[in-house]
Parts: C-alpha cells; sequence; structure tokens
C-alpha cells in the first residue's frame, strides 16, 4: 500500500449572494418564457438577461395547492485558480395531511434575482435541503 503525502486543500473564498424574491409575472419576458415552458417539470437552472442573473425553481405539475419551493441562501465559492461555483440552496415545502388547500392543479415556482453576480460561474448547484 502507497501512503500520499498530506497534501494541502486549495483554499477556497466563499462569498454570500444577495438575492431577492421576484413576481414571475413581472420578469424579463425571456424568463416568463422559460419558465412558462417548463413549469410542468421539476427544473432548477440559472438564466441571465439583460446583464442580471436569475435562479428559477419549479416544481411540477401538484394535485393542490399548499406546495412550494424556496430559495433561502446563494454561496459563490471561488478557487484558487480563480474557477467559480455558484451554490443555491432550497428547499420545498409540502401541505400538512389535514390542511385545507385548494383543490386544483398548481404549478409552485420560485424566481430570484441576484445581485451582484457579474457573470456566468462556472459551475452552478442546485442543493435541495
Amino acid at each position: 500500500m502507497k501512503i500520499e503525502p498530506n497534501k494541502p486543500k486549495a483554499e477556497v473564498k466563499t462569498q454570500e449572494v444577495s438575492f431577492e424574491p421576484f413576481n414571475i409575472n413581472r420578469a424579463p419576458t425571456k424568463i416568463i418564457d422559460y419558465a412558462e415552458n417548463n413549469k410542468s417539470a421539476e427544473t432548477a437552472t440559472l438564466l441571465e438577461d439583460g446583464g442580471r442573473f436569475w435562479a428559477l425553481l419549479t416544481r411540477g405539475v401538484k394535485p393542490t395547492g399548499g406546495y412550494s419551493v424556496k430559495v433561502y441562501n446563494i454561496k459563490l465559492e471561488t478557487g484558487e485558480a480563480g474557477a467559480t461555483r455558484l451554490r443555491v440552496l432550497y428547499k420545498y415545502t409540502d401541505p400538512a395531511p389535514d390542511q385545507f388547500v385548494t383543490q386544483v392543479l398548481t404549478t409552485p415556482v420560485e424566481l430570484v434575482r441576484l445581485q451582484i453576480l457579474k457573470k456566468r460561474p462556472d459551475e452552478v448547484v442546485f442543493i435541495k435541503g
């Protein structure tokens, strides 16, 4: 068995990315169109329009109201070589079994506008937690 010497871990700089939830109906046309074409599937993507970046998450078609998706944290990691990774943390909420909900098909969507992102990161990771 060959034993490798301990290598120092590459230093990663982590920066919080401020964001704001955004009403999908007030978003740029390109974002609205993408959401409309993809809301029936469970998706998560980073979109760009007019020099601004948007994180869009959809849950697909749900049988009732009471379902949601919510972004709660976004971090930008930069490695020593300058490679960047955007980590978008989100959570799902489902209705409680005894909760009164709208009896209609719904398509939960979360759209957030990122505040400080100047260019597309090398990697984008969506983490459900």
